[in-house]
Parts: structure tokens; C-alpha cells; sequence
């Protein structure tokens, strides 16, 4: 074997490496959503068959599809790329990878797509949670539409060149490290104007069951109340999650790295990380929030937990004007003087007559 080979065949077996890494991560993940989709899916089946449910439903098949396609293409890969370079071996080792990368374009294309295609479903996702907590906000809602079609835009951009690049080689290969992580920062602006918009009406939402229940405490004062604001803090917790993890991507896609470096490792399993988690967090939300009852799935503010608030605060007044009553009502009876004997024995008025 010429030094050549000998150095082509370390670099062969560094990726390799890698790949099988990524594999083994995509894997135990894929075997979570294996055990969460059905859960999701026997979830929302229970449930009446609105359009909400409609949707939620043919959400988390198209990500189970999505992740499955995406787990099945990696590990093809890795399996083709092995076998046929340890195969053959009376060909050169260059002429065998060649052949390997040329019969595998069209699993580098489809993974290519992968990343935009999970990422646009989990920001549509998020965007339709803070849609439905303002709806009567149109500033919101044009907000929440350029995000995602910002975001849609970019994605879909960055497929189109990536696959190019796939096809023909190109002058300017640091383009697509830029586009990746110009996706990446839009997602996260996506993510994090969603889950702050969320946040703005948990702090409402919190304020209202103070002013319904000023008297007493707040953890035992409805069972509803407790539930809807869990289930408010899910959707803002996985929401933080996203955004960092999608922040230090960003960050670590903008820093030029050696190939097959410790911060080239970091890298990529940081990228795996955001996309694998933007496949399931819609799925694991959407597990907790139906199993909590959330109110998120009402087409109207006025079937929500603002609402409830609000009539729990009306409520919770009368009660209050209504006891008082009764309080001044019982407190005159008891102060109103006795007549005298006299008084009692004589016949009213109209009965001399």
C-alpha cells in the first residue's frame, strides 16, 4: 500500500468514525420517537375530531416519516460507505471511494433536505402555538407569518444550493457553511419571538388567577388553574430549549474549524442535536400538552384560559357582593328593635272599624 493510500485509508476510517457516531446518536433518538409517537398518535385519536386534531395528527406522522427516512438514509450510508471500501480490493482505494461517493448522491441530496424540512415543520409548529394565543392581534400574527416565510424562504434557498453543490462543484464552498447557519439564526428568531409571545400571556394568564383568587392560595385554589399553567410553562421551557441549542449552533457554524476537529465534532452533533430536536418537540409537546387538557387547541381567545380567567374574576366578585348582602341583610334583622307588649296587643287600624 503506497503512503498515499495508507493516508487516504486514516482519513477514511477518521469519518467513518463519525459516521457511525452520528449513527449510534440517531439511532437511540429515533428509538424515543419510536416509543413516543404512538403515544402522541393514541392521544390525539381519543380526542374529538377537530381541524386542530386534524392537523396535529397529520403533523406528527409527516415528522415520524420524516426522522425515519432520515435514520434509514444515514445508516445506508454508513453501511454502503464500509462495505464497498473494504470490498474490491483489488481496485485502488481512490477509485473505490469515487465510486462510493458517485453511487451515494442521491442519499447526500435527500439528507440535505432533512435539515430544512424539520426545521420548517418545528417552527410552523411553535408559530401556530403563539398564533393561537393571539389571534385577535393582527401585528402579531403579520409578525409570526414573516418569520416563517423568512424562514421558509432561506431553508429551501440553502437546499436548492446544497444540492448544486452535491451536483457540480462550485468556487465558493464557504457560501453554504453561511446559508446553514443564516437558517439556523432565522429559526431561532422564529422560535424565540413564538415563545416569547407565549411567555407575555403565561405572565397575563398568572395575574388574572391572582386577581380571581385574592384571598386564597393559588396552587389549591382549581385544579384547571394548576394544569392550564403547567402546561403554559411546557410550551415555554421547550421553546428555551430550542433556542439555545439553536443559538450555539449558530455560533459554532459561523467559526471556521478544521476538518474532523474536537470543535468540527462539536459541530456537527450540535447541528444533528438542533434538527433531531426540532423533530421531537413538537411531538413530545403535544404529548404533554393533550395529556394536561391544554386550552391551546380552542379556535377562539373566548374558549381559552384568558377567558376563564376573566369570568373566574366576575364570578368570584358577585360571590363576594352577594355575601355582603347577605351579611347587611342579617345584621339589620338583628339590630331592628322589638316592639313593645302594647304595641303587640293592639289590633292594627283597620280592625276597629
Amino acid at each position: 500500500m503506497t503512503p498515499d493510500e495508507k493516508s487516504g485509508l486514516l482519513i477514511f476510517g477518521s469519518h467513518e468514525a463519525k459516521n457511525v457516531s452520528v449513527l449510534i446518536f440517531i439511532t437511540i433518538v429515533y428509538g424515543i420517537c419510536l416509543c413516543v409517537t404512538p403515544v402522541a398518535l393514541y392521544t390525539l385519536l381519543r380526542r374529538e375530531k377537530t381541524r386542530q386534531t386534524v392537523i396535529q395528527l397529520i403533523v406528527v406522522i409527516f415528522l415520524f416519516c420524516v426522522m425515519s427516512l432520515y435514520t434509514a438514509s444515514v445508516g445506508l450510508l454508513v453501511i454502503w460507505q464500509i462495505s464497498q471500501t473494504l470490498s474490491h480490493l483489488e481496485e485502488g482505494l481512490t477509485a473505490r471511494l469515487m465510486y462510493t461517493d458517485n453511487s451515494l448522491l442521491w442519499n447526500y441530496i435527500l439528507e440535505t433536505w432533512m435539515q430544512p424540512i424539520q426545521f420548517i415543520a418545528g417552527d410552523a409548529v411553535i408559530i401556530w402555538r403563539a398564533w393561537v394565543f393571539w389571534q385577535s392581534s393582527l401585528l402579531v400574527h403579520i409578525v409570526l407569518v414573516t418569520f416563517l416565510l423568512a424562514d421558509t424562504a432561506i431553508a429551501i434557498f440553502s437546499g436548492v444550493y446544497a444540492t448544486e453543490r452535491i451536483l457540480v462543484s462550485l468556487d465558493n464552498p464557504a457560501l453554504g457553511a453561511d446559508l446553514a447557519s443564516a437558517t439556523v439564526f432565522l429559526s431561532f428568531g422564529a422560535n424565540l419571538v413564538a415563545t416569547t409571545l407565549i411567555a407575555i400571556k403565561a405572565r397575563q394568564h398568572r395575574q388574572l388567577m391572582r386577581e380571581a383568587f385574592p384571598n386564597m392560595s393559588h396552587a389549591s385554589s382549581n385544579n384547571r388553574v394548576t394544569r392550564n399553567e403547567s402546561v403554559l410553562f411546557v410550551l415555554i421551557e421547550s421553546g428555551a430549549l430550542l433556542c439555545a441549542a439553536q443559538m450555539a449552533y449558530a455560533i459554532l457554524a459561523l467559526v471556521d474549524t478544521v476538518n474532523l476537529s474536537p470543535l468540527d465534532w462539536a459541530r456537527s452533533f450540535m447541528a444533528l442535536f438542533c434538527q433531531l430536536l426540532a423533530n421531537m418537540n413538537p411531538i413530545l409537546v403535544i404529548i404533554i400538552v393533550r395529556l394536561r387538557m391544554s386550552v391551546i387547541d380552542k379556535t377562539t381567545l373566548q374558549l381559552t384560559t384568558m377567558s376563564q380567567a376573566q369570568s373566574q374574576v366576575a364570578l368570584s366578585r358577585g360571590d363576594v357582593e352577594q355575601d355582603q348582602e347577605k351579611e347587611e341583610a342579617t345584621w339589620a334583622r338583628e339590630v331592628t328593635p322589638l316592639a313593645s307588649p302594647s304595641e303587640r296587643s293592639s289590633p292594627p287600624d283597620n280592625a276597629s272599624a
